[in-house]
């Protein structure tokens, strides 16, 4: 994870006068809230596994990873449930399984769902897809 941290700092420098938010899901979004924590960025993070470890594990300050996380965590994912979470967790719902509700596609249908979009762009037909998918795995 070194070398995102050192991409991080990179940026941040090159760029100081803009604010710098690190994404990620899953183990990219551990890793995108642990660069924030190190190098005083923001991080959103889709699905990760709770930080509380990786903070002892990796010297890290508890205060920085709670002031510079948000979290979004789709409420029947497995994933998130591991470890503890730190910084701001912003729950959603999610319709699927407990295996499918991790998929970053299925969050990015629940947030347009419930958020909609200021510009008026869709994903209807793309979550139709989704389900569709879905449902066919599960038969």
């Amino acid at each position: 994870w070194g070398s995102i941290i050192q991409e991080a700092i990179k940026y941040k420098k090159a760029f100081p006068n803009y604010n710098f938010v690190i994404t990620g899901h899953s183990l990219g979004g551990a890793l995108a809230i642990i660069g924030a924590a190190v190098t005083g960025a923001q991080s959103v993070a889709f699905s990760p596994p709770g930080q509380r470890y990786s903070c002892m594990r990796f010297g890290m300050d508890p205060l920085e990873t709670l002031k510079s996380s948000t979290i979004v965590k789709p409420r029947k994912d497995l994933v998130p449930q591991v470890d503890e979470q730190m910084g701001f967790v912003q729950t959603i719902e999610c319709s699927g399984t407990e295996l499918t509700c991790h998929s970053i596609a299925r969050t990015a249908c629940e947030l347009f769902r419930t958020c909609g979009d200021p510009r008026g762009r869709t994903m209807t037909e793309n979550c139709r897809n989704i389900d569709a998918i879905d449902a066919k795995r599960n038969k």
